[in-house]
């Protein structure tokens, strides 16, 4: 962009997107419209920003299932646990945001079948507590890492 810093850009872009969301543990969420197509964008608590790949913008779950690797997928069920799966990547350089967006304590779960589970060992996350979240990135096609653990998000091998 000609005569634009990238953050200018960005911050332009801003003005047409949805608002932020700011978690209050460190980060910032965000999406915006560039060329017909929606990014997402995560900034973590030391300023860095995250893109996710893909495009897609936030999907919300409400019932237990399996999590669509689109980009944001957010835990919103405040009456009971959701118990969710998450499959391998399918390709390496994909990043996912999850996060739990409701209110509630209950402890919502996210298993991996990846080989590996989220950090080498474990293959359970568990959240408990409005905006905790775990950025995510794959590095081969069946392998996840945890870029990101906002808030205490628990890991445990299950």
């Amino acid at each position: 962009m000609p005569g634009l810093s990238r953050s200018s850009f960005i911050n332009k872009q801003r003005a047409s997107a949805p608002p932020a969301v700011h978690n209050g543990l460190g980060a910032t969420t965000y999406s915006l419209v560039k060329d017909s197509k929606a990014q997402l964008f995560v900034k973590d608590g030391s300023g860095v920003e995250h893109q996710v790949s893909g495009g897609a913008l936030e999907t919300i779950y409400t019932a237990t299932g399996a999590i669509s690797l689109n980009g944001h997928a957010s835990l919103n069920q405040s009456g009971s646990i959701l118990v969710m799966t998450l499959a391998s990547p399918g390709i390496a350089g994909k990043t996912l945001v999850l996060s739990q967006i409701d209110t509630g304590t209950q402890g919502h779960t996210v298993t991996t079948a990846a080989a590996g589970g989220f950090d080498g060992t474990n293959n359970t996350a568990t959240f408990n507590a409005q905006f905790e979240t775990l950025v995510l990135r794959s590095v081969t096609s069946t392998r996840w890492v945890i870029v990101e653990n906002i808030g205490a998000v628990a890991l445990s091998s299950v």
